[in-house]
């Protein structure tokens, strides 16, 4: 009797065994099927699209002055030689800003430090529209720089979590080509709109882009693919 439980019992066991292997299998190929029916998202396309226009969005801030220099000069009543350091601020902000901009992308994700930047050069492009004097025109636009110090580092960032390395030469030109994209746009638009409108509204509007483009990407970006709900694999 006591053979015959033995044999019994790894006759049920072996049954169970199989039955498990069968459902197991039975998952894995639902599983695959399902896959192979929807692919994989391309949401880092989506994640790059978003970047690349930070960086036309950036340009058109950061280049509207360059036109607008002698408008204000005159406006303002400014000497050359303070226009001059005006135009210089934005570099010295920018200089030393790009070592503590990229550690805000390390420290609280890139998706906090890109929208957090593009609200405050937008911020910062509003203080210079209503500047009136040569001290609030230049530290505004220090600020702006440093602000903007952040944008290339932590949009690195953004590709080497996002692209697959051997994509990440030409996601890093398509960033380059928006920056001349946005510049030259700028340029064009500033000149056409100088002869319509104050340039302090000029400077009002193009800081509305950096707001909308900061809700926006906030609301469809994630640091990582894997925290992103539309990512599948």
């Amino acid at each position: 009797m006591q053979r015959l439980s033995s044999s019994e019992n790894l006759t049920t066991t072996t049954g169970l065994a199989r039955q498990t292997s069968f459902m197991h299998d039975a998952t894995t190929t639902a599983s695959v099927s399902l896959e192979s029916t929807h692919g994989p998202t391309r949401v880092r396309y989506l994640m790059l699209a978003l970047v690349a226009l930070a960086s036309s969005s950036a340009y058109l801030t950061r280049h509207c002055i360059a036109v607008a220099n002698t408008t204000i000069q005159k406006d303002l009543d400014f000497t050359n030689e303070q226009m001059g350091w005006i135009l210089g601020a934005f570099s010295w902000g920018y200089l030393f800003f790009q070592i503590p901009g990229g550690w805000l992308g390390t420290r609280f994700g890139t998706r906090a430090a890109l929208t957090g930047l593009s609200v405050l050069w937008s911020g910062v492009t509003v203080a210079t529209g209503a500047s009136t004097t040569f001290l609030s025109m230049f530290s505004t636009r220090t600020l702006f720089g440093a602000a903007q110090a952040g944008l290339v580092p932590n949009s690195a960032q953004v590709l080497k979590d996002w692209i697959p390395i051997h994509r990440r030469g030409i996601a890093s030109a398509l960033i380059g080509a928006s920056m001349s994209v946005g510049g030259a746009f700028t340029l064009f638009l500033t000149g056409q709109l100088l002869g319509v409108v104050h340039w302090r509204i000029i400077f009002y509007s193009y800081s509305l882009v950096g707001v909308v483009w900061a809700v926006l990407f906030y609301w469809c970006f994630r640091t990582r693919p894997e925290e992103h709900p539309w990512v599948n694999a």
